[in-house]
């Protein structure tokens, strides 16, 4: 009974050993004329003499020419080229001994040792495994590392072409230097630089199985981390290099005594915020140019032995991160989560001169870039998607007038709530476009969205700036629908998705340049090995509106710093500062996009996790203002600048109308109403005669507006606005309201009574009758 299992077993094992040599055959027959050997010698040919990328930096001489300089890169791949005969025969032997003793002999593929590793797939006894050194080689240059028989069965044909086309030691060394070895290091060569300090011909045979053990498994063997693991696997593999003759007994036992003495991690290896995004960068541009994978362009872009040269200046990014790591002056609750961002770039082309992405000293690679994380942009938006394109349109001017009152309520349990709310919660009445800006607010910018619409609103962000995150429609996980159609994302800022602070940045590029919006970049060109470009990134621009719009909205958000939101910002003083502030929905994010006539620097403040901020001292503004001060006075011409008004009309006009001063005007018991302006100089609107204010009757006795006077009495005359009657569910309190004149048709006279200062009624036998209990807009009236 026993035999006849045995029989049958062994049977099995033969079948299936035969079924699977004939489907590797026939399907190895049809890779091998599918398979495009060429793509494998770009990859085998570039990865031949390359080593480590090395990034520039732009130091400029008095003449203004490019003077690369390197820049320190240690969190990103090492790699150093050695040629064969430079490399120690432990390590050649080694490798040998312990991935593919047959290396010499086959043609790419190991047939015996594939035919096993396909019996044990077929019946569950482990993976597919059996690559040779040279199977390993194609994995290592080519990033294909899927787990399955297709890409397996390829990779044996691709193996089997390049040892066609290259001699063993060929393979061997460009192999010795692609294979990862941990901690971003690839090749024998840095490994032996990094891990011991010394040139892989000098490493000894410890040393050379620890590099051949940690290839293994990098991360399980990092002898940073885990120096007992990789102890445990270096001494296994001297076990099989003394089986295969590699190092006598004598050298086995005196390195199995010895220690691992790996050298100490450098501190170096930190990357910059910089680094890590010009990084970022150009594997995303290699990976769209080469139609690869960014996984596999990392790889290409990083130990390709490329040249990156960068418009970076060091003086701004040194600025930045001493600001930005010295936590004695930044607030104490970054400690608790607190952090800040912050990117600095040139308006002329785009070019990013500094960025940073975290509070506090940079100690990892690779962790989350706070400037490159879509944040909502809260009020920072109002300027490019509602005033700029309304003033370029010619629908508005810096005097145009709106109501700053609420424009819509929503009722519960009997209560009515106004929308929106200001910063500060208040609302003044009629406001020019000038002040909408300068204080930021709310009601005005919806009542500015009404009036370009919603699809030209969300066109003009999606395709004039380029804000790729914005949301058309997409449904949540509680069914309900999200979108950025609608006021609050488009109007108030409060995107679903919201925006990075480099793409607000770069948006707020359109201001200083008049009209045109540069495309913000951290890499000017890539050179390979060779020196021949491969990645040319041009200046890139669109203009999104004209130069007189530009210059009018210089000056409109000068005014924020000026006297407005901003005016903390003493950089004024030394030289000619515009910007506007935003804060999102809770008090989750802070921002300031501020530029001269030669920066713009955006900053964003917020916790990780979204909680709400309390205040903070100092705050965004103060570590913005410090910053650009600083970086003033260091790359600065030494003189003041300013935006260009060349070509606008400097007007005066009443601010209440925003039309020409009238004679009306002057009566208005606020004092003077003049205030001037800039203008196209084909705008006509200003030009106009005020139409608001209007002449009454005042009675100093009772210090109220009398609509019907009496005969045989006089009165004073004061100038009161004209304007629609404002018509709430609820008290609202608006601060022009007790300078707001009703039609004269309206039924009432106007009582500004001591103890009623909301109250309105009608005149009757010396007493008010028909008085509202609506309470809705009017305060006494001062004389």
């Amino acid at each position: 009974m026993k035999r006849k299992i045995l029989i049958i077993t062994a049977s099995l094992i033969i079948i299936c050993t035969v079924f699977a040599a004939a489907s590797a055959l026939f399907i190895f027959a049809y890779y091998r004329k599918n398979v495009n050997s060429e793509y494998d010698e770009l990859l085998f040919d570039r990865e031949k003499g390359a080593s480590s990328t090395v990034i520039y930096a732009n130091s400029s001489n008095s003449n203004n020419e490019y003077i690369p300089v390197k820049l320190d890169i240690g969190g990103q791949a090492k790699k150093i080229y050695y040629n064969l005969d430079e490399i120690s025969n432990y390590l050649i032997d080694g490798f040998i001994s312990v991935e593919d003793r047959s290396f010499y002999e086959h043609s790419g593929v190991d047939l015996r040792r594939t035919a096993y590793a396909a019996v044990n797939y077929i019946t569950g006894k482990g993976k597919f495994g059996a690559s040779t050194i040279t199977q390993q080689l194609i994995k290592n240059i080519s990033g294909d590392n899927e787990i399955s028989i297709q890409r397996k069965i390829t990779e044996m044909m691709r193996a089997y072409n390049v040892e066609k086309k290259h001699s063993k030691n060929e393979i061997m060394e460009v192999y010795l230097n692609v294979i990862p070895m941990g901690n971003e290091i690839y090749g024998v060569g840095a490994a032996s630089e990094i891990y011991f300090g010394k040139a892989p011909n000098d490493l000894n045979a410890a040393e050379a199985a620890t590099l051949i053990g940690i290839t293994n498994a990098p991360s399980a063997y990092d002898p940073y981390r885990n120096p007992e693991k990789c102890l445990e696997k270096r001494n296994r593999i001297l076990q099989v290099m003394f089986s295969q003759g590699v190092i006598d007994n004598g050298e086995l036992l005196s390195s199995l005594e010895s220690q691992l003495n790996i050298s100490k991690k450098s501190h170096k290896n930190i990357d910059s915020w910089y680094v890590e995004t010009v990084i970022t960068d150009v594997v995303r541009d290699y990976a769209e140019k080469m139609k690869i994978s960014e996984s596999l362009a990392r790889l290409f872009v990083l130990s390709g032995g490329f040249s990156i040269y960068t418009p970076i200046d060091l003086r701004v990014q040194n600025i930045l991160d001493k600001v930005f790591a010295d936590t004695d002056y930044l607030p104490g609750e970054v400690k608790n989560g607190l952090n800040y961002s912050m990117v600095v770039m040139s308006p002329q082309n785009g070019d990013i001169l500094g960025i940073i992405g975290g509070a506090g000293e940079k100690t990892q690679n690779r962790i989350l870039n706070q400037a490159l994380v879509p944040h909502p942009p809260a009020s920072t938006l109002k300027p490019i998607a509602l005033y700029a394109p309304l003033i370029d349109e010619d629908v508005i001017n810096w005097a145009t007038v709106f109501d700053d009152t609420p424009t819509s309520f929503t009722e519960k349990d009997g209560e009515f709530y106004e929308y929106p709310h200001n910063s500060p919660d208040r609302y003044d009445g009629l406001m020019t476009v000038k002040d909408a800006i300068r204080l930021s607010k709310n009601t005005i910018a919806i009542r500015a969205f009404y009036l370009r619409g919603t699809e030209n609103v969300f066109n003009t962000l999606k395709y004039d700036y380029g804000f790729d995150t914005l949301v058309d429609s997409r449904k949540n996980a509680n069914g309900s629908i999200l979108t950025d159609k609608a006021e609050a994302p488009l109007a108030l800022g409060q995107l679903t998705d919201g925006v990075s602070l480099r793409k607000l940045t770069e948006s707020y590029t359109v201001f200083p340049n008049y009209g045109k919006k540069m495309q913000s970049r951290t890499y000017l060109y890539v050179t390979d090995k060779n020196g021949e470009v491969v990645l040319e990134n041009d200046v890139k621009y669109n203009r999104v509106f004209s130069e007189d719009t530009g210059k009018i909205m210089n000056q409109l958000l000068s005014e924020v710093v000026s006297g407005g939101t901003a005016k903390s910002i003493t950089l004024k003083e030394s030289t000619a500062v515009a910007g506007k502030t935003g804060t999102s929905a809770q008090n989750r994010d802070k921002f300031f996009v501020g530029y001269t006539p030669s920066l713009v620097a955006g900053i964003w403040c917020g916790y990780n996790d979204g909680r709400s901020m309390s205040a903070t001292n100092p705050t965004h503004l103060q570590i913005w203002d410090k910053v650009m001060k600083e970086i003033f006075e260091v790359c600065g011409s030494g003189r003041r600048e300013e935006f260009s008004t060349d070509g606008l009309v400097y007007a005066p006009y009443c601010m209440d109308s925003g039309k020409s001063f009238s004679h009306n005007c002057i009566y208005d018991p606020r004092g003077s109403r003049l205030e001037y302006g800039y203008f196209k100089s084909n705008d006509t609107k200003y030009k106009e005669s005020c139409d608001a204010h209007v002449l009454v009757n005042y009675d100093s006795e009772s210090k109220g507006v009398v609509i019907n006077p009496e005969e045989n009495r006089e009165y004073s005359k004061v100038s009161l606005i004209k304007n629609q009657i404002r018509s709430f569910p609820k008290e609202i309190y608006i601060t022009d309201a007790e300078y707001v004149y009703r039609d004269v048709n309206f039924p009432y006279d106007i009582y500004f009574g001591e103890n009623a200062p909301y109250f309105y009624g009608t005149l009757k036998d010396g007493e008010y009758v028909g008085i509202s209990d609506k309470k809705k807009q009017f305060n006494r009236l001062s004389p």
